[in-house]
C-alpha cells in the first residue's frame, strides 16, 4: 500500500480457502488512510487489484474564546469579534454561530488551521444583532463521522453567556426630620437608587464648613426590595453646623458617578464666654481694680454661637440686669452679646460680677470677675538676726500688715535703693520680704530702712528703719616679751617672763586666752636649735592673765574696742623651744572662730635627761639601748656627760662616760647596756654640764634574766660517771638526794601560794611523770625548792629519792622557766650498779647462701664494758670465733659517760654449714656478765601469723557502710620482706569469692599488724582468712590455720557521724579489771604448766643413760627431712571481746599450710637445727626461773 512495509504486525491476510487474500488492519490510524494494491503471481503471470482506503475522525469538543463561559457587554453600541476552534477530525469539521438557537450568518469568517483543527470568527453589534443580558451564544462542529455514527449527537457545540452592564438610577436623599437640628441629637439620613448591572453601591461623603475636602462616613450599602439603599445615623455636633451630606452612586458601566446632596443646620449655644471694662484694651479676666465711686462699663462677649439665647447680670448671686439676644447670622469667633454699666463703691469689695447667659434647653454658662478696692497697708515692722556677723549672710526681715491690693516692699540702705537678693512672699493679709547681704565692720552704725507702698494711692506708703550692730573679731599684733632680768645672752632657767597680747578692734569686747605648749622634740645638731614636734592641742597648758586694758575707737575704717593682756610666769629648762600663744575672741565669736598669735621661748638651762625613767629593766645577756636624749641651751660641754654606778652608802663604785666601755654607757643617744649580768642591777645617776650649770638625774637598772640551771648532782653515788651519770649499788643504804641550783631574775614561784603564775619548776621523773616544786611530798619522793639566802637572784632546790627502782631508774631532767626565753633543762641519770644489759635485734637471721648476715646486739651498763662474739660449736659449747677476713665485729659507744652502744658481727659470704648456727654476743664489766644468742638460719618462706583478733567495728560511714580493724602477730618473715593477704568474703554464700587485699609489712621487728577492712555491709556476717609470701619466694603462701567470723551490727544512727564502737566485754570499770585478773590467772596456769614440763624434762634426763641420750632424741628435736620444714604452731584460738548488743560469731578451723619445697642446700639447713635443738636443751637448763619471756630458750618459746 504506497510501497509501505506490509510486515507490520497490525497487517495481518486472513481467509477462509485457500485462494482467500483477506487483508486485516489492526487498530487503524490516521496515517492507515491510501490506496492498497493486491498483486497475484502464478505461473508466471502477475494479476494486481487496486482499491483506496478512507478513515473517519470524530471533531474535538469546540472552544469559545479559548475556554470562557462569559462574554462582557459593557457597550451596546460597540462591536465584538469572538473565535471558535475546533480540532481533531476527519474530514475536517464544518463550523456555524447560533444566538438563542438563531443561526448567524453574517460577520462569519472560517478558516482552516494546521492539520485537522479550524477555526471560526464571528463579529457582532450587540445592539444590532439583537443581544440581552443572559443571550446565549453557540459554536457548533459536524463533519462525516458525526453524521455515520448512528447513535448519538450529529454536531457537537460549546456556548458562552452574555452579561451587558446598566447604570446605576439616580440617588434620592429623604431625612427623618427637617434641615434644622439640635447638638447633641441625631441625624438619620437614606439615600436610595436603582442597583444597576452590575450591582452598583451607595457612598455618603459629609463635609464640614471650613472644610477643603469631604471625608466618607458610610463606605458601604445593601439590596433592598430591588433598590440600593445606605441609611446612616449620627449625633449632631456643634461641628456640623451647616454641613453638607454627599450620597454617590456608581457601578462598573459608569464612568462618572451620580450624586444627591443636603445641607443641615445645628441649633448650638456659645462654648466660652469673656468679660472686660469697656475702656481697657487688655484686662485680667480673672480680676478688675477699681477705685472708689468711679463708672465703670462692662461688656460680655461669646464665642460662635446660633441659638436664642438670655443674657442675666448677677452682683454675686444677686441679678442686676437681664436682656435677650435673637439667633444671627454671623458665626464669629468673638461676639458681643450685652453690655452693663454700674458705680464702684468699697461696700461692693471683694464681690463677684458675672455674666450668666442661657436658652431654653436648659444651656447655662456663666464667666465672673473679682473686684478689688485700694488702701493703703496697716503697719510695716523691720527686724533682723540676733547678731549681725562680720563678713557672714545677713538676713533682715520687712513685714506689712493689710493694704489693699497687698502693699510692694522697697529696701534702702545708706539711702540708696537695693535691688538685688531681694525675695516677697505674701500670707494672706502680710507681705513679708526679706534682704540677704553681707556686712563688714565700716558698716557697723549704718542705717537701713523697707517702704511699702499700695499700687496707683501716692499716701499710701509706710516704712520703718533700725540702726546695724555689726560684730567682728579683732586684729592681732605680735606678742611682744620681756624678763624681770636683763642678761646679753637672753632669758634664762628662773627668771620671770611677762608676755604682751594686744587686740585693735572687736565687737563686742575682746576675750585673752594664754596657752604654751612644751616642746617634745627638739632637733639641730646639738639638740637646742629647732623643735620637731609640740604637744598637741589638748596637752597644751593654759595661763592665767595678770592684766587686761579696754577702750573704744569709733574712727573709720578701725571700729570698736581695743583691748590688751598681759601674762607672767617663771621660765623652767622645759620652756625652752615652747610656743606661747595668745589666743583672742568676744562674746559673738567664742564658740565659732578664734584667732591665736604664737612666739617661740628661747630659754638658757643647764642640762637635763629626757625619757629617763626608773627603773629601767633590761635583759641580762643582751645588748640594749634604751632612748634617752640629753636636752641643753647652749649644748653639753664634750666629755661631761657620764653614767655612776651608786654604792650601798651613797659613794659611787665607778664610772663610765660616753666613750666607755662600762656595761651601762651612753651612747648614740641613748643609754646603751651591753650585755649586762645580774650584778649590774642597782642604783645609778647621769650628769652632763653646759655654760650654765651642771645637770644631773638619778635611775636604777633592774635587770632580768631568764631561768638558768648551774647545779645538778647527787651528793653521794657509789659510782659517778662525769658529767650526769650515777649508778647504785642495791638496796640502797638511804634515800638519794639530788641537789640543783636554779638562777633567775625574777625568780619563778617557789610555793603553792605564788599560785604558779610568772613560771614554773618541776621535775620530769622517768616513766613520764613530773614533780612541780610546791607539790606535797608523796611516798617516792621529797621534792623541796627555797630561795637562796645570799643571793635574791637564785634558789636552791632538792629532790630526795626514797629507794631506787624500775620506776625510779632513769633520766631525771629539771626544767624552769620564768617567763624569758625557754625553758632551762638539765638532766641526770640514776642506773643500779650491776652487770650491763644484752638485747639481741633479731633473736633469729636468715641469709641466703653466698650472701652476707648482719648480726646487731645493743649494750647498756657502767663502763667499762668488754664485748665478745663466740660460736655454738657441735660439742654444745660456746667457742671464740677464729680470726678471719669474712668476719668482722665493730662496737659503737661502749666507753664514756655511759656504755650504751651497739655490737655488729658481720659473716661475708655465708656458704657453709659451720656459718650458720648460732652466735652469742657476750658483755663484760667489773660489775657483772650478760649475753644474747642469735639463731643464723638459712631463708625460707615466712612463718605463719598469729593471734589474727578483731578490734573494733566503726559503722555510720557513707553510703551506710562499715568497717573492722584488725590486727595479728606477724611470724618469722624468712630472712625477706613479707606480704599479708588479707581475704574476705560474706559467710552466707560460699559460691562469692574472696576480696583480698594484700598488706606489706612496714619491717621485721615483729610488732603486732593492724589493718582496716573497709566497704562491710551492716547485717552481714564475714570470713575472714589470712595468708603471707616473702619476696624471696612469692610462690610460697603460707595460710593462718585459723579463720575467724565477724557479724557486722546493724547501725540504727547511720546517718550520723562515723564513730568507733569499741568491742568490749562490759563498760564499766569494774568488768574491766575482772578481764585483767583472769589473764593474770591465765598467764600463772601457763607457767605452771611450763615449770611442769620442765621438771619432767629434767627428770627424764637424768634417768636416761648417756649413749640413749646421744641415739634418741625428743621428736621435737628430730633433724628434719629434706629440704626446708616449716614447724606449725598450734592452732590459734581467735577469742574477740564482745559489745553490748553486737554480734560477734568466732569459729576456729584448722588448715593445711601450703608450700613449696625451698630450693636451699638441705644438708646446711638439717646439720643447723640439729646442732641448735641440743643446744637450746643445754641452755634451757642453766636458766633461771625468773627469767624474762624474751630470754627463754627456743623450746620453752614453743611451749608456750
Amino acid at each position: 500500500a504506497n510501497r509501505r512495509d506490509m510486515s507490520l504486525p497490525r497487517f495481518e491476510i486472513i481467509g477462509s480457502t485457500a485462494d482467500d487474500f483477506t487483508l486485516q488492519i489492526s487498530n487503524v490510524t490516521f496515517d492507515d488512510i491510501g490506496d492498497y494494491e493486491c498483486q497475484v503471481i502464478r505461473d508466471g503471470t502477475a494479476l494486481q487489484y487496486r482499491t483506496s482506503l478512507s478513515v473517519l475522525i470524530l471533531p474535538s469538543q469546540p472552544v469559545i474564546n479559548y475556554g470562557v463561559s462569559q462574554l462582557t457587554v459593557s457597550n451596546h453600541n460597540r462591536s465584538l469579534t469572538v473565535l471558535c476552534e475546533c480540532s481533531d477530525g476527519y474530514p475536517a469539521p464544518k463550523l456555524t454561530w447560533h444566538l438563542d438557537g438563531k443561526k448567524l450568518t453574517n460577520g462569519v469568517t472560517s478558516s482552516s488551521g494546521s492539520g485537522r483543527s479550524v477555526s471560526s470568527t464571528l463579529t457582532l453589534t450587540p445592539s444590532k444583532a439583537g443581544v440581552v443580558n443572559g443571550s446565549v451564544l453557540e459554536c457548533r462542529a459536524t463533519n462525516e463521522a458525526l453524521t455515520a455514527m448512528k447513535d448519538g449527537p450529529k454536531e457537537r457545540k460549546s456556548s458562552v453567556t452574555f452579561v451587558v452592564y446598566e447604570k446605576t438610577g439616580q440617588p434620592v436623599i429623604s431625612a427623618d426630620a427637617g434641615p434644622v437640628y439640635r447638638a447633641g441629637g441625631r441625624l438619620l439620613l437614606t439615600c436610595q437608587a436603582s442597583p444597576g448591572i452590575p450591582l452598583g453601591k451607595l457612598v455618603w461623603h459629609r463635609r464640614r464648613r471650613g472644610e477643603h475636602h469631604a471625608i466618607i462616613i458610610s463606605p458601604s450599602s445593601d439590596l433592598r426590595n430591588g433598590q440600593l439603599n445606605n441609611i446612616i445615623a449620627l449625633p449632631v455636633s456643634v461641628e456640623d453646623h451647616l454641613a453638607e451630606f454627599t450620597c454617590l452612586a456608581q457601578n462598573a458601566a459608569m464612568e462618572q458617578p451620580l450624586e444627591a446632596s443636603t445641607v443641615i443646620r445645628v441649633m448650638f449655644p456659645p462654648r466660652s464666654l469673656e468679660m472686660k471694662r469697656a475702656k481697657d484694651a487688655s484686662f485680667d479676666h480673672n480680676q478688675v481694680l477699681l477705685s472708689n465711686g468711679e463708672q465703670t462699663s462692662f461688656q460680655c462677649f461669646a464665642s460662635a454661637y446660633f441659638d436664642n439665647l438670655m443674657v442675666a447680670w448677677l452682683l454675686d448671686s444677686a441679678e442686676v440686669h437681664r436682656q435677650s439676644v435673637p439667633v444671627g447670622d454671623t458665626l464669629q469667633e468673638r461676639n458681643l452679646l450685652s453690655t452693663y454699666s454700674f458705680v464702684f463703691t468699697a461696700a461692693q469689695h471683694g464681690k463677684y460680677l458675672k455674666c450668666q447667659v442661657t436658652n431654653k434647653y436648659g444651656y447655662n454658662l456663666e464667666i465672673s470677675m473679682h473686684l478689688f478696692i485700694y488702701y493703703p497697708p496697716e503697719s510695716v515692722a523691720l527686724t533682723t538676726q540676733d547678731k549681725i556677723m562680720e563678713n557672714q549672710t545677713t538676713e533682715l526681715t520687712c513685714r506689712a500688715k493689710g493694704g489693699n491690693p497687698l502693699p510692694g516692699i522697697s529696701w534702702f540702705f545708706d539711702h540708696q535703693r537695693i535691688l538685688e537678693n531681694v525675695t516677697q512672699t505674701k500670707n494672706g493679709q502680710e507681705v513679708t520680704s526679706k534682704l540677704r547681704m553681707i556686712l563688714t565692720r565700716r558698716d557697723c552704725n549704718k542705717t537701713i530702712f523697707c517702704r511699702a507702698n499700695t499700687m496707683n494711692i501716692e499716701r499710701g506708703i509706710r516704712s520703718n528703719i533700725i540702726q546695724l550692730d555689726v560684730m567682728f573679731p579683732a586684729e592681732l599684733l605680735p606678742i611682744r616679751l620681756s624678763t624681770d632680768r636683763a642678761d646679753p645672752g637672753g632669758p634664762k632657767a628662773g627668771d620671770q617672763l611677762e608676755a604682751v597680747c594686744d587686740a585693735l578692734g572687736s565687737n563686742p569686747r575682746t576675750i585673752f586666752f594664754w596657752y604654751i605648749s612644751h616642746c617634745k622634740q627638739r632637733g639641730g645638731p646639738d639638740g637646742s636649735e629647732t623643735c620637731l614636734r609640740l604637744l598637741d592641742d589638748h596637752e597644751r597648758v593654759r595661763l592665767t592673765s595678770v592684766a587686761d586694758e579696754l577702750h573704744w575707737v569709733s574712727q573709720a575704717p578701725r571700729r570698736g574696742f581695743d583691748s590688751r593682756s598681759r601674762v607672767r610666769f617663771r621660765l623652767t629648762p622645759e620652756h625652752h623651744l615652747a610656743s606661747l600663744y595668745c589666743e583672742t575672741t568676744n562674746a559673738a565669736y567664742y564658740s565659732t572662730a578664734r584667732r591665736q598669735v604664737n612666739a617661740t621661748l628661747m630659754v638658757r638651762h643647764r642640762p637635763y635627761f629626757q625619757g629617763l625613767a626608773s627603773p629601767l629593766t633590761v635583759t641580762a645577756g643582751q645588748k640594749e639601748l634604751l632612748p634617752l636624749t640629753v636636752l641643753a641651751n647652749p649644748p653639753v660641754q664634750p666629755g661631761s656627760l657620764r653614767v655612776v654606778r651608786q654604792r650601798g652608802d651613797g659613794g659611787t663604785s665607778g664610772s663610765a662616760t660616753a666613750a666607755g666601755s662600762g656595761a651601762v654607757s651612753y651612747r648614740d643617744g641613748g643609754l646603751l647596756f651591753n650585755q649586762p649580768s645580774l650584778d649590774d642591777a642597782g642604783p645609778y645617776w647621769i650628769e652632763a654640764r653646759n655654760e650654765i650649770g651642771v645637770g644631773r638625774s638619778d635611775f636604777a637598772v633592774e635587770v632580768r634574766a631568764p631561768a638558768r640551771i648551774v647545779e645538778l648532782e647527787v651528793l653521794e653515788a657509789d659510782l659517778r660517771v662525769p658529767p650526769s651519770h650515777y649508778f647504785f649499788r642495791q638496796p640502797l643504804k638511804s634515800s638519794l638526794k639530788i641537789h640543783g641550783r636554779l638562777v633567775a631574775s625574777p625568780l619563778p614561784p617557789l610555793s603553792s601560794e605564788a599560785g604558779g603564775s610568772g613560771g614554773w619548776v618541776k621535775w620530769q621523773l622517768p616513766g613520764g611523770g613530773s614533780l612541780a616544786c610546791y607539790d606535797p611530798a608523796s611516798d617516792a619522793y621529797n621534792f623541796r625548792c627555797w630561795p637562796d639566802a645570799s643571793h635574791q637572784k637564785s634558789a636552791t632546790l632538792r629532790l630526795e629519792v626514797l629507794r631506787l627502782s624500775d620506776s625510779t631508774t632513769g633520766e631525771h631532767r629539771l626544767e624552769a622557766s620564768n617567763g624569758l626565753g625557754g625553758v632551762a633543762s638539765r638532766a641526770l641519770f640514776l642506773y643500779p650498779l650491776g652487770p650491763p644489759q644484752v638485747t639481741a635485734q633479731q633473736l633469729r637471721v636468715a641469709v641466703q647462701a653466698g650472701q652476707n648476715a648482719s648480726l646487731d646486739c645493743s649494750l647498756t651498763g657502767a663502763p667499762p664494758v668488754d664485748v665478745a662474739w663466740r660460736r655454738l660449736g657441735k660439742d654444745g659449747k660456746f667457742a671464740d670465733l677464729a680470726p678471719e677476713s669474712r668476719v668482722r665485729q665493730r662496737h659503737w659507744n661502749l666507753t664514756g659517760d655511759l656504755a650504751r652502744g651497739v655490737a655488729v658481727l658481720t659473716l661475708t659470704s655465708v656458704a657453709t654449714p659451720e656459718d650458720l648456727g648460732v652466735y652469742r654476743c657476750e658483755a663484760t664489766s667489773p660489775y657483772g656478765a650478760a649475753s644474747a644468742d642469735i639463731n643464723v638460719t638459712v631463708t625460707s618462706p615466712p612463718e605463719p601469723p598469729s593471734r589474727l583478733r578483731l578490734v573494733n567495728v566503726t559503722t555510720g560511714l557513707e553510703g551506710g557502710r562499715a568497717s573492722a580493724l584488725l590486727t595479728w602477730r606477724p611470724g618469722h618473715n624468712g630472712g625477706a620482706p613479707q606480704t599479708f593477704i588479707v581475704s574476705c568474703r560474706p559467710a552466707d554464700d560460699q559460691r562469692q569469692q574472696f576480696t583480698t587485699y594484700d598488706i606489706v609489712e612496714p619491717d621485721s621487728s615483729g610488732r603486732d599488724m593492724l589493718f582496716r577492712l573497709p566497704d562491710l555491709k551492716p547485717s552481714t556476717n564475714y570470713e575472714i582468712t589470712l595468708a603471707t609470701r616473702n619476696k624471696l619466694y612469692p610462690e610460697t603462701t603460707v595460710t593462718l590455720p585459723s579463720v575467724i567470723f565477724i557479724s557486722i551490727p546493724f547501725d540504727p544512727n547511720s546517718e550520723r557521724p562515723s564513730r568507733e564502737r569499741k568491742l568490749d566485754a562490759y563498760d564499766e570499770a569494774g568488768s574491766r579489771n575482772l578481764l585483767v585478773a583472769g589473764c593474770g590467772l591465765a598467764v600463772l596456769a601457763v607457767l605452771a604448766l611450763n615449770l611442769v614440763c620442765v621438771l619432767y624434762l629434767v627428770r627424764r634426763r637424768k634417768l636416761r643413760s648417756p649413749s640413749e641420750a646421744s641415739q634418741s632424741t625428743p621428736p621435737s628435736q628430730q633433724p628434719p627431712a629434706a629440704g626446708p620444714q616449716l614447724t606449725t604452731t598450734p592452732p590459734l584460738t581467735t577469742v574477740a571481746h564482745l559489745e553490748r548488743g553486737v554480734p560477734v560469731h568466732l569459729c576456729q578451723h584448722q588448715h593445711q599450710q601450703q608450700h613449696q619445697p625451698a630450693k636451699q642446700q638441705p644438708h646446711l639447713h638439717n646439720e643447723y637445727v640439729h646442732q641448735f635443738q641440743r643446744h637450746q636443751q643445754n641452755e634451757f637448763r642453766r636458766q633461771q626461773p625468773n627469767q624474762s619471756l624474751m630470754q627463754q630458750p627456743y623450746g620453752l618459746s614453743s611451749v608456750l
